[in-house]
């Protein structure tokens, strides 16, 4: 590839579907039997489909949820009634603020292409309502989505697509896991006090330089240094970057939770292919600070679903102080500037 190629490397650069890199969580509430909320997606593969991975932010009442592989409607593009490629739903028992993988009653045989629906109802229900994560701040123009894979739900009769991206896995019976990022929503109740780093281990499979990095601030209105860090597999910094947290303020006329966040290095840092390198973002404020967004990916091999990542190459980090903590079920929310790729 050609030299002085820009381009963005990790959760930044895109996936099939989950909640987008630098969104903000959205959700469905199920509250009555008559209540659906639907994916509708291609298959990327023939194969079997035996079980779908979601997330349930809250729930109340008495209820046993249901999740089932079916057709579409040609015409509407709306889910029908019918199991596809010899399924049987799954049943599940809600649990709030907790990641569920369902398995199929029976196996859905799909072929690569075939377009489907993932739909997850109450099979029976007495009260409350269950809360469905999604991914909000999609990829739409209005109100409507303008391509595959899209949500759409119902309380009843007429099916409504929503902007919202949707946040589910994908799980064939080979274990191959189909782009199964759960959602942020155990971020936000994350907060690091002054000094403690957090961000990214990560490889990259070809040798480039990295000239800066993007993050989303979960939380940041206050006056305090942002320090950017890059690190070697020995520890080394390579690169620092410091912006003071006024300065973004005036810059984007408030330094508001979600607020995308770019940071360009002094020099391009040679990156070598296949080697673990680190990036941190910190801040020396007097109060714990949300710093960055995470999400969930609850089965290791879920991280194979991305196509810039084999399931080893990207996971959250953090440091107090210390020796580094790494948690390979976590996909921190950001995204590497690549420069002379190759």
């Amino acid at each position: 590839m050609a030299e002085n190629v820009k381009m963005l490397w990790g959760p930044a650069a895109g996936h099939a579907f989950g909640p987008k890199w630098n969104g903000d969580i959205s959700q469905f509430s199920l509250a009555s039997a008559s209540h659906k909320v639907a994916i509708i997606f291609a298959s990327p593969k023939t194969g079997n489909i035996d079980r779908i991975a979601f997330r349930i932010r809250a729930f109340s009442g008495v209820s046993v949820g249901r999740v089932s592989i079916v057709s579409i409607d040609g015409t509407t593009g709306d889910p029908t009634v019918t199991n596809y490629g010899g399924s049987s739903p799954g049943s599940f028992t809600p649990v709030a603020n907790t990641n569920f993988s369902v398995a199929l009653g029976t196996i859905a045989t799909v072929t690569r292409g075939d377009i489907l629906a993932v739909v997850i109802d109450l099979s029976s229900f007495t009260s409350g309502a269950v809360t469905i994560v999604s991914g909000a701040q999609a990829y739409t123009i209005g109100a409507d989505c303008d391509s595959l894979p899209y949500i759409t739900s119902t309380t009843g009769g007429v099916w409504t697509r929503n902007e919202d991206m949707p946040a589910i896995g994908i799980h064939f019976d080979d274990d191959d896991w189909i782009s199964a990022n759960l959602g942020d929503y155990d971020a936000i109740a994350v907060t690091y006090a002054s000094g403690v780093e957090v961000g990214f281990k990560f490889q990259i499979p070809f040798p480039t330089s990295v000239t800066g990095a993007q993050f989303i601030l979960k939380s940041g209105i206050g006056s305090y240094t942002i320090t950017v860090k890059l690190y070697d597999a020995a520890d080394n910094v390579l690169e620092s970057v410091s912006i003071d947290s006024d300065t973004l303020a005036s810059l984007f006329g408030i330094l508001d939770v979600d607020q995308l966040l770019a940071i360009w290095f002094t020099n391009s840092i040679a990156i070598i292919a296949d080697t673990n390198y680190r990036i941190t973002i910190q801040h020396n404020g007097a109060s714990s600070i949300n710093m960055l967004r995470h999400s969930n990916l609850p089965d290791a091999n879920m991280r194979a679903g991305y196509p810039w990542s084999d399931g080893s190459r990207w996971s959250w980090t953090t440091r107090n102080g210390g020796a580094w903590t790494d948690d390979t079920l976590k996909m921190s929310m950001c995204g590497l500037f690549l420069d002379g790729i190759g």
